[in-house]
């Protein structure tokens, strides 16, 4: 875990390999349990706050608090978007997809609802949605496959309220 001094200096030396005429604002735009989200000008609209100097479209850095990983974010979406992403996925950038990873169970887990849920939020019958579960349990990571990633995130969420341990797996 690094702390926010370490991100500031690591964002201050990747907005310099950018280029030379460009400065990191001290502060960051945002942060969390994920690490800090960091903005750059350059320095000559710092200095002299004409809009004709400022840079357009650079996009606002990531700095992971695990291990001090930079992501540059985009412009298209707001900051918390991509925070969103990231958080769920390990990527900014990455576009949710259609299959579902069941990884662990919790005690008093309901297996007869997990069931239930895989059965209408996919193409499985049944048997073969009991056979994810089953396996879940037996201790192995069964992928299921949506027909779209929002019933994708539907289900992770849906097996999480029933004591299920799943997640929602990029393209």
């Amino acid at each position: 875990m690094i702390t926010i001094d370490a991100a500031r200096e690591i964002a201050k030396r990747h907005v310099q390999s950018l280029g030379e005429d460009l400065m990191l604002f001290d502060k960051p735009i945002t942060f969390g349990d994920y690490g800090w989200v960091f903005s750059f000008q350059s320095k000559v609209f710092i200095e002299t706050n004409d809009i004709r100097d400022a840079l357009v479209g650079n996009a606002p850095i990531l700095v992971d608090s695990d291990k001090g990983q930079i992501f540059t974010l985009g412009t298209a979406y707001e900051v918390s978007k991509y925070i969103n992403i990231y958080q769920r996925f390990g990527d900014p950038h990455a576009e949710p997809g259609s299959f579902v990873e069941l990884s662990g169970w919790s005690e008093g887990a309901n297996k007869v609802m997990a069931t239930k849920i895989i059965k209408e939020l996919t193409q499985l019958g049944l048997k073969d949605a009991k056979g994810a579960v089953e396996a879940c349990l037996e201790g192995q990571r069964p992928i299921v496959h949506c027909a779209d990633p929002e019933s994708a995130e539907i289900l992770a969420h849906e097996l999480s309220v029933v004591g299920f341990d799943a997640r929602q797996l990029a393209l």
